[in-house]
């Protein structure tokens, strides 16, 4: 989403007094793609809880129109069940006063208590949850990103799969990447025969509206895979099965 349509989306959201929860648990998970420029960092985009703190002179009320929603389940481990959300000064302490949380302190307490560990400054004011970011996790999910693109463009573009989106911008993130089939065939039929090939796939329809909109569809010619999973190996392995099957199932070659 550009700048400009977060903005308006902030706007719209002020104008009928609605609240936006952003869902942005990758935030954290951002690195250069292959092709970036020096500053590439610089092509990331401000949060829409961000712009609602800023924009035209900051909230119009004490609550806002938007909050963010974090989890240390992406950044810690997929069995961390901890995360935290982010807004005003005083939609925060609302939150907080709520009975989940007031009277329970944490879903989950001994995994809090080793986040709050991580979270302390060393040393040199840095913590060990900032280290582990930037040493470990952006380190091995760009690789990760960059086998799979590479292997992307290598054996499916030319059985007529192509990314709509990783061309467009100079930084990537999260666990995932989005590609369209060719128009002859659907995520379902390959979801169906990657999974009897051997290889596990996202159907893009599960990620859509029911009845799809008017600008995106139903994602039925759309599916989505994982780089953060499989070991580096399995996934250009999982990318060349997957040529076969596009290309068994009717793909150009």
């Amino acid at each position: 989403m550009s700048l400009a349509r977060r903005e308006a989306l902030i706007r719209l959201a002020r104008k009928y007094n609605a609240l936006i929860i952003a869902d942005d648990v990758y935030d954290f998970i951002h690195f250069p793609t292959d092709a970036s420029p020096a500053d590439s960092f610089k092509h990331i985009l401000p949060r829409l809880v961000d712009i609602d703190r800023t924009l035209d002179g900051g909230p119009v009320d004490d609550f806002g129109n938007c909050m963010s929603n974090g989890s240390f389940s992406k950044i810690v481990g997929p069995g961390c069940r901890v995360g935290w959300a982010e807004g005003t000064p005083a939609f925060a302490y609302g939150l907080s006063q709520a009975g989940s949380t007031h009277s329970g302190g944490a879903p989950s307490h001994m995994m809090s208590t080793f986040i709050n560990e991580m979270l302390e400054p060393a040393g040199d004011d840095t913590c060990a949850m900032t280290r582990h970011i930037v040493d470990k996790l952006i380190p091995a999910y760009a690789r990760r990103h960059s086998l799979l693109t590479t292997a992307i463009k290598e054996h499916l573009s030319p059985v007529g799969v192509i990314s709509p989106i990783e061309d467009k911008y100079h930084v990537a993130g999260g666990f995932f990447l989005w590609l369209r089939l060719p128009p002859t065939l659907t995520s379902a039929e390959v979801v169906a025969a990657a999974r009897q090939d051997g290889v596990v796939i996202g159907d893009g329809a599960v990620s859509a509206l029911p009845e799809g909109n008017s600008r995106c569809g139903t994602y039925g010619d759309m599916i989505r895979l994982c780089f953060a999973w499989v070991d580096e190996g399995q996934l250009v392995e999982g990318v060349r099965i997957l040529r076969e099957t596009i290309a068994r199932l009717g793909g150009k070659v």
